[in-house]
């Protein structure tokens, strides 16, 4: 919009100059279709394009254990995330989280890198629905782009998993199904650099590395779901695995608790709508129409 108010008053000055030298009329019609043009370019500087991330193929063994000692991260361009949830700058969390993906033959490859100075978890059951009140990171998934189906995984500093089935963003129409016992088959190592749970010390960082199997997404498996009457296809006929330049709709995320048990600040990789911490964390987070999008290339 600063760009859009610099435009303005330009053509304000331009106005005011010749305002004398044309008459009533002609001054008019400049007048209206300068009010057009702007408004245009408020249109088209509004409309602002997703976010894209584009996604290496590497071919490279990759050892998922928390070190990210392969080559091939090392090419991987980074993501840098401090509070991404609120566009106007407002900063509320000094702690900074860089991302970086690949994928391969065998999945999708995520590595978090967490600056946290106090590290909190505690939840050691799998799919706990208060996973988010935990130091935590997650990757939502949206195959086909359709805003609907999509898969949610997240783990916490204690290597917990959530992965989620959801038909639709939980919190429409008073909530629609989501499948819990679908298992991804992700496998995942945390390093901890620091110590959980011990507010007497300053802690460094905790570092997640995944990879989610393309297999958990096969159409085979999917039917199965679509069979058990929970109707969800997330792939939308689109190739598993992705295909050289493919377009995924994605988010990353993380919650950091500092030193607050159950309000945490919500950073991520495509920004959302400014708001209060309650309204990002409990709801934005789940529609798509906020999230990136995830090219897979060479």
């Amino acid at each position: 919009m600063r760009v859009i108010s610099n435009y303005l008053q330009i053509a304000l000055r331009i106005l005011w100059r010749h305002k004398l030298m044309m008459n009533t009329i002609r001054f008019s019609i400049l007048a209206s279709l300068l009010s057009i043009s702007l408004l245009a370019l408020a249109v088209a500087v509004s409309a602002e394009a997703p976010v894209e991330y584009q996604v290496h193929f590497t071919a490279e063994d990759m050892a998922i254990d928390g070190r990210a000692n392969e080559k091939s991260w090392s090419l991987a361009p980074l993501i840098k995330m401090v509070d991404r949830a609120y566009p106007s700058g407002k900063t509320l969390s000094p702690s900074i989280t860089t991302v970086q993906a690949l994928w391969s033959e065998q999945g999708l490859l995520v590595l978090f890198l967490c600056k946290d100075e106090d590290i909190l978890a505690t939840f050691t059951e799998r799919d706990n629905r208060g996973f988010y009140k935990d130091d935590d990171v997650e990757l939502f998934l949206d195959p086909d782009m359709d805003g609907t189906s999509y898969v949610q995984l997240a783990i916490n500093a204690l290597n917990t998993k959530m992965d989620v089935l959801r038909r639709e963003p939980q919190w429409t129409d008073g909530g629609m199904p989501a499948f819990y016992d679908w298992d991804s088959g992700t496998e995942s190592a945390v390093v901890v650099s620091g110590s959980l749970e011990d507010r007497t010390d300053r802690d460094e960082s905790w570092t997640v590395e995944l990879l989610f199997p393309w297999s958990s997404m096969s159409q085979a498996t999917l039917n199965v779901l679509v069979s058990e009457g929970y109707g969800i296809d997330v792939l939308g006929g689109r190739s598993i695995p992705p295909k050289m330049g493919d377009k995924w709709k994605a988010n990353l995320i993380r919650f950091d608790h500092g030193d607050k048990e159950g309000a945490g600040v919500l950073s991520t990789w495509s920004p959302f709508p400014d708001g209060d911490g309650a309204f990002i964390s409990n709801n934005c987070v789940h529609y798509s129409t906020y999230w990136g999008v995830l090219v897979f290339v060479e």
